[in-house]
């Protein structure tokens, strides 16, 4: 706000799916802006700015960011560029799986992947 002597941006990209950052959005976009949210919050239900959102006209798009980068995907793998190992944080057995689900439910913040072993 400071940059923009108080007039706010025009469009929002937030992409971290933080949940304060997604917040925010609302306070930082000018009169008549836009806010794209791609980034997916920890929980589905939290509280947003809507009587601001309605009173300043903001238009809010979601974007699903996964949408045509499968394949870009596979041919990083393919080609041995990505390193997902590095991404794995917890391993449980098969026989583990309901606790393999619960952990990835309740410790988001702790997780990047969790992988059951079969």
């Amino acid at each position: 706000m400071e940059i923009t002597r108080g007039r706010g941006v025009d469009v929002v990209f937030e992409t971290a799916g933080n949940i304060q950052t997604t917040q925010m959005t609302v306070e930082v976009t000018k009169r008549g802006g836009k806010v794209v949210l791609i980034g997916l919050p920890s929980r589905a239900i939290f509280d947003f700015g809507i009587i601001k959102t309605i009173d300043k006209e903001l238009d809010i798009l979601g974007v699903f960011r996964y949408a045509n980068a499968y394949k870009g995907c596979i041919d990083l793998l393919n080609a041995g560029k990505v390193n997902l190992k590095s991404l794995i944080t917890h391993r449980y057995t098969l026989e583990q799986t309901q606790e393999a689900m619960e952990f990835a439910h309740h410790h988001k913040a702790e997780s990047i992947k969790v992988v059951v072993n079969v």
